[in-house]
C-alpha cells in the first residue's frame, strides 16, 4: 500500500477465510464458496461439500455478515476461474446437452449479476466457452460468436451488466430473501438503496416449470429486464419460472 495505495487486494485462499481480509487489511477475498453453490445448483447435484438440496448453502453464499465479512463489497464472486472447469463444459459432463448447457450458464449469471458482492467474469464465459481444464495452450474460441447460441448468451450478459451499472440497488449491501424451496429449487430476492431503487429477482434452478409467489416491495407496474414481460403488481404476485430460468424485475 506504501508502493501503489490505488491497488485492490484480493485474498487467495482455500478454504475461504473471511478473517484474512479483517486481519491484513484487504479489500477483499475470492468467494470461492459462491463458485461451489452455484456449481452445485447449476449440475443439478453436488459440488465438493455443496448440495443443491441444501437451500441454507444456497442462501449462506449470499449472507456476507453471517460469513465473517465486514461488507459484501469484500466478496468477489464467480462462477468460472482457471482453477475450476468451465461450466457449460462441467454441465454437459453431469449429462445435459449443449443446449440447457448455456441455460445453465445464463441462469448463472443472472445470479452472478444480481447477488451481493463484486462480480468477477472468466474470459469466454460470456459465450459459453466449453474447453476443459488445462494447463497447455487453450486459445479463446471468438469464432464461436458467429452462431445465435453464442451470441444470445453474450446478449444475456450484457443486458445484466446493463442492469448492474444502471440500477444502484445491485451494488448496494441490501438484500431480502423473500422465498426459497430447495424442494423447487426456486429462489427469489429483491435488492435496494437507500435512495429508493429495487430490483426483485426470481430463480428456477429445476429443470422443470415451477410457479413461485414473488413479493414486490412497492406497487406499480414492474419489467422483467431479461424477458421485457411486464405486470402491474400491488403486493405479491404468481409468477411462472421456465426451467433454468430467471428473471430480474425493475420499476417503471
Amino acid at each position: 500500500r506504501e508502493a501503489m495505495p490505488n491497488l485492490y487486494l484480493i485474498a487467495e485462499q482455500s478454504p475461504e477465510k473471511p478473517e484474512i481480509v479483517r486481519e491484513n487489511d484487504l479489500d477483499a477475498a475470492w468467494h470461492v464458496r459462491f463458485s461451489y453453490a452455484a456449481r452445485a445448483l447449476l449440475r443439478e447435484g453436488t459440488y465438493h461439500d455443496w448440495d443443491w438440496n441444501n437451500g441454507d448453502q444456497w442462501l449462506g453464499v449470499l449472507d456476507a455478515y453471517a460469513q465473517g465479512y465486514t461488507s459484501p463489497a469484500q466478496m468477489v464472486n464467480y462462477l468460472e476461474s482457471h482453477d475450476e472447469p468451465r461450466i457449460t463444459h462441467e454441465v454437459m459432463t453431469a449429462g445435459m446437452d449443449e443446449e440447457a448447457a448455456r441455460h445453465k450458464s445464463a441462469l448463472g449469471a443472472t445470479l452472478l449479476l444480481t447477488a451481493p458482492g463484486v462480480p468477477m467474469l472468466y474470459h469466454g464465459q460470456e459465450w459459453g466457452e466449453a474447453t476443459p481444464k488445462t494447463t497447455d495452450h487453450n486459445p479463446l474460441h471468438w469464432e464461436a460468436l458467429d452462431s445465435d447460441a453464442s451470441l444470445g448468451l453474450k446478449t444475456h450478459y450484457q443486458t445484466l451488466i446493463g442492469l448492474r451499472r444502471d440500477h444502484p440497488a445491485l451494488r448496494a449491501a441490501n438484500i431480502a430473501i423473500d422465498h426459497c424451496s430447495a424442494e423447487q429449487k426456486t429462489l427469489v430476492y429483491h435488492r435496494w438503496n437507500d435512495e429508493g431503487d429495487e430490483v426483485v429477482v426470481a430463480l428456477n434452478f429445476s429443470p422443470a416449470e415451477q410457479q413461485v409467489e414473488v413479493p414486490f416491495p412497492s406497487s406499480g407496474r414492474w419489467r422483467d429486464i431479461i424477458s421485457g414481460d411486464e405486470l402491474d403488481a400491488d403486493g405479491a404476485a404468481g409468477i411462472v419460472l421456465g426451467p433454468s430460468q430467471g428473471r430480474a424485475f425493475v420499476k417503471l
